[in-house]
């Protein structure tokens, strides 16, 4: 895991889009542990609108090893 965006549909005066891709974070630690494979950068962003509607969009960079 290299680095996770974090996209939040928001209002304009909402600034804790942090907050919210939190629970992101969160998972990918039970999943690949809080440091070595799991540890990666972060940036959350708001957004005026989402694709179809979306509340939340993740984009994430992994990184793949050879076999």
């Amino acid at each position: 895991m290299l680095k996770v965006l974090g996209c939040v549909y928001s209002a304009p005066t909402f600034t804790e889009q942090h907050l919210v891709i939190n629970g992101c974070s969160d998972m990918l630690h039970q999943i690949f542990g809080k440091e070595g494979a799991g540890f990666h950068a972060r940036s959350a962003l708001g957004f005026a609108a989402l694709p179809t509607g979306a509340a939340v969009e993740v984009e994430a960079i992994f990184e793949v090893g050879a076999g």
